[in-house]
């Protein structure tokens, strides 16, 4: 059934491809270094189309999610991916362990009195955030900051599992020549030290860093999951902290 949800989104955003076995494969990746641990209830910041939170609640690495994002349109997930995942988590007896609220992730922790012993950000944090300075040195690093304070508060003795897009490296440089096609702006993404430095400012510990290793060079893992593929075939990272 989750196939066919991918799917629906697929007919819509034809520059995103992926499938059931892709998003598997991301998953077990992105939760690798907390795979000893269990999750009662988590957070996803800017949830979209929620399909690696239904996958970490059938695998069972969390329990509950509660899933926040304004859904706009220039943010890439609108009304009728809103309208998908409700859908599809009513037509599933999943109302109980899937709660999504439409609004921004600010405001949602700003009224939240609900506790998290993880907090997910995979992939958001450039859309929350938007630079093309290194972020340490723009106008909206205290307001991250800020932010990652008002996770805390939300998530007392937890886990943040975070992910973005790293700026520079061969992949990116590749696409800006015209020679890699892609739809990423890379010129507005941020190194994993710059959040790492928002983050840890709001007095998160740092855990652990990896490379995300693209499924289609996954054989490749052990080689390219150090700097060397970080500054080559791996434009994402996945960074791992604990209140």
């Amino acid at each position: 059934m989750l196939e066919a949800l991918i799917a629906e989104r697929a007919t819509r955003r034809t520059e995103i491809t992926t499938s059931l076995v892709k998003l598997k494969y991301a998953t077990n990746c992105f939760f690798e270094p907390l795979s000893h641990k269990q999750f009662k209830k988590a957070l996803y910041v800017g949830v979209g189309h929620g399909h690696d939170a239904l996958l970490a609640l059938q695998t069972g690495i969390v329990e509950n999610v509660v899933g926040c994002d304004p859904f706009l349109e220039n943010d890439g997930n609108g009304d009728r991916d809103w309208l998908a995942l409700t859908t599809f988590i009513n037509n599933n007896g999943l109302s109980e362990r899937f709660a999504v609220r439409r609004t921004s992730a600010a405001e949602f922790l700003q009224a939240n009195k609900e506790k998290f012993d993880l907090v997910v950000m995979a992939d958001v944090a450039h859309h929350m955030w938007v630079t093309k300075h290194p972020l340490n040195t723009s106008a909206l690093f205290e307001s991250a900051v800020e932010f990652f304070r008002l996770l805390r508060l939300a998530a007392p003795e937890s886990y943040l599992a975070f992910s973005d897009v790293q700026r520079h490296g061969l992949r990116q440089w590749l696409n800006r020549l015209g020679i890699l096609r892609g739809c990423v702006d890379y010129t507005t993404k941020q190194s994993h030290k710059q959040w790492a430095l928002a983050i840890c400012a709001a007095e998160w510990k740092p855990l652990a860093m990896q490379n995300y290793v693209p499924y289609n060079l996954r054989m490749l893992g052990k080689v390219v999951k150090g700097r060397m593929g970080r500054w080559t075939v791996c434009d994402r990272y996945h960074m791992y902290f604990k209140n």
